[in-house]
C-alpha cells in the first residue's frame, strides 16, 4: 500500500546543479526525511521523455534520514545540460511503498 500521509520525504535543496568543479552545487544532493527506517531505495535519473539514464542508488537499504549525491554523470561520462527527472521508488518490509518524481537542471 501507498504511503498515507502526503509529505514529501525526497528533496532538492536546489534544483539546479554545475558539474564544473568550482566547488558550487557541483552534485545535486537528494535529501530524505523517512517515516521510519528499514526503508529500500532505487533511485533513478530519466529524460523528460523518459529514457533512463544512470541509477543514482539500486536497492540501498536508508536511514531514517540523510542525503544521496549525484555529479551528473553515468558510467563516468558527463550527460549533457538540460532537464532530468529523478524518480525515488522506496520499499519497507511493512508493505509501505514511496514514489516520487523530483526534477533537476543540469546546467
Amino acid at each position: 500500500h501507498e504511503a498515507t500521509d502526503t509529505k514529501t520525504c525526497f528533496t532538492l535543496p536546489y534544483e539546479t546543479f554545475t558539474p564544473n568543479g568550482d566547488g558550487y552545487h557541483d552534485e545535486l544532493q537528494i535529501s530524505y526525511m523517512l517515516p521510519s527506517d528499514g526503508y529500500v531505495a532505487t533511485i533513478t535519473v530519466f529524460t523528460p521523455t523518459g529514457f533512463p539514464l544512470h541509477t543514482i542508488a539500486r536497492q540501498q537499504l536508508l536511514a531514517t534520514e540523510g542525503t544521496l549525491t549525484w555529479n551528473g554523470t553515468t558510467n563516468g561520462t558527463p550527460l549533457p545540460r538540460g532537464i532530468y527527472v529523478i524518480v525515488v521508488e522506496a520499499f519497507h518490509p511493512s508493505g509501505t511503498r514511496i514514489r516520487e518524481k523530483l526534477t533537476c537542471v543540469l546546467s
